[in-house]
């Protein structure tokens, strides 16, 4: 939400009041809920300048700073409706895939839903892939697997499935 978004007015100092009227501000550094609508994933927000924004967007933007292209805006405590600045902070993607990959929430491998190879079976297609060999190469492990050529050749090249040998 928010990038690439033509905002049709200025925010003005009545949307950022109305924004802190909707937030439930309790200790400095306890988790400040957000009261209105929010994504079917959780993420809080805000209709404001003819757009919506995620509140926590917002509350970085309008207590913070502005937000540097391609930054994503986290709360430290873990909560989408969070808007408490205290809890706020900009990461790239990257930084918040490597976050994940060390607390050990990344979904990777059969531990994501859309998964429809499991480690075992990577670390066969890996031991059994023979290059210039008609039988195992990547067009057929693919149709053996039920699974792209491109997921077969990424396999291969370790550029998916990294944490399998």
């Amino acid at each position: 939400m928010g990038r690439g978004l033509i905002m049709k007015k200025e925010i003005t100092q009545k949307d950022i009041n109305r924004f802190w009227n909707s937030v439930e501000q309790r200790g400095d550094n306890e988790c400040w809920g957000w009261n209105l609508c929010t994504t079917q994933q959780g993420y809080a927000l805000f209709s404001a300048g003819g757009g919506l924004h995620r509140a926590q967007r917002f509350a970085y933007t309008y207590s913070i700073a502005p937000i540097p292209t391609k930054l994503r805006v986290v709360s430290t405590c873990k909560d989408r409706t969070c808007c408490n600045p205290k809890h706020l902070y900009t990461a790239t993607q990257g930084e918040l895939l490597q976050d994940a990959r060390e607390r050990g929430t990344l979904c990777v491998g059969s531990k994501n839903r859309a998964s429809k190879l499991t480690e075992t079976v990577v670390a066969q297609i890996r031991n059994t892939y023979n290059r210039g060999d008609k039988t195992a190469n990547y067009a057929t492990l693919a149709r053996e697997h039920s699974v792209s050529i491109g997921c077969i050749r990424d396999i291969i090249i370790g550029k998916t499935w990294k944490h399998v040998n």
